[in-house]
């Protein structure tokens, strides 16, 4: 009696393939967890070194990404691809740079995971680090050759994304090593304004005494002066005041500093403004005064702080 090819898949092939997919299955949960020996036992019956999830993220991504240092080796030993990619075009040196996995980074380094290169969304090894506020894997990166002005997807470089995030050491390490200070991103944002934006004080000084320029407008013409009173960050603005800021640079519609302070109900900065010789009687391109968007909020006080301020 004959049995058709596809039975013999069904009663054979069918088990046969189902225990490999198992296997590899345990091995990507090994290697996630960190279970060495485990990880050992499933290569040596048969689980693939490469073994992946539906997107592509291999045992040694999982790894990687958990800082499982003893898996990593014992998987780049095995053979793994240490460039195989996800979906994404995430790699095992992304995962663990983005993770702050500092050992893990150092031995992927090591072992000739390539430093260059992006994630399908535009993202760099040094940026995904960058990005989580990891310094320590940021400095080895930067030392193995990554570059401290690649752009991701929206056009940030490493030190707009440090200065957003207000990670001093970091700032400073990208600095050190060479970003551009008034690099920009296609909407004209600059790492300044991020930090002012966010209030992050130590970040605004450390940038300008690396030579930001301080009065660098985006494509609205807003300055960093401008963020930082919209967003209310008053020592922010006092700081960028203090290093220079041009306190009646306006954007694009005549909005100055004290317009944004007044429209957002920023009574401190408001005040602060007027003490450092803003104009009260300034208008905008539809010929309002900061009063005038102050009085249409409800915002009284800054209303009679600006009204004072005009008085003769």
């Amino acid at each position: 009696m004959k049995i058709s090819l596809l039975l013999l898949v069904v009663l054979l092939g069918g088990p046969v393939f189902q225990a490999e997919a198992s296997l590899d299955s345990r091995l990507i949960d090994a290697a996630e967890t960190g279970e060495a020996a485990e990880v050992r036992k499933l290569l040596s019956t048969g689980a693939s070194v490469n073994a992946h999830s539906p997107i592509g993220k291999t045992a040694l991504m999982f790894a990687a990404q958990e800082g499982r240092l003893e898996v990593v080796e014992i998987l780049l030993d095995s053979g793994a691809y240490i460039e195989a990619e996800t979906s994404g075009g995430c790699k095992a040196l992304f995962c663990a740079a983005g993770a702050g996995q500092l050992e893990v980074v150092k031995l992927l380094l090591k072992r000739g995971a390539n430093i260059a290169g992006q994630t399908r969304a535009g993202w760099g090894v040094l940026s995904n680090a960058v990005r989580e506020g990891h310094s320590e894997v940021t400095k080895v990166l930067l030392k193995a050759g990554a570059d401290p002005e690649e752009v991701d997807k929206d056009g940030n470089t490493p030190l707009i994304l440090a200065a957003g995030n207000g990670t001093v050491e970091v700032t400073a390490l990208l600095i050190k090593a060479g970003a551009a200070v008034d690099q920009s991103t296609p909407y004209g944002e600059t790492a300044l304004m991020r930090a002012a934006y966010s209030g992050h004080v130590a970040v605004i000084r450390s940038l300008i005494k690396a030579g930001a320029p301080v009065n660098a407008r985006d494509m609205d013409g807003a300055t960093a002066l401008l963020w930082a009173a919209e967003r209310g960050m008053t020592e922010s603005v006092a700081t960028l005041l203090k290093q220079g800021a041009d306190i009646e640079l306006g954007n694009n519609e005549g909005w100055t500093a004290l317009f944004e302070a007044a429209n957002k109900g920023h009574v401190e900065i408001v005040r602060l403004l007027l003490k450092q010789g803003a104009l009260p009687t300034a208008t905008d391109s539809s010929g309002l005064s900061p009063a005038d968007y102050a009085r249409d909020h409800g915002y009284q006080q800054i209303v009679e702080l600006l009204e004072n301020a005009r008085a003769p």
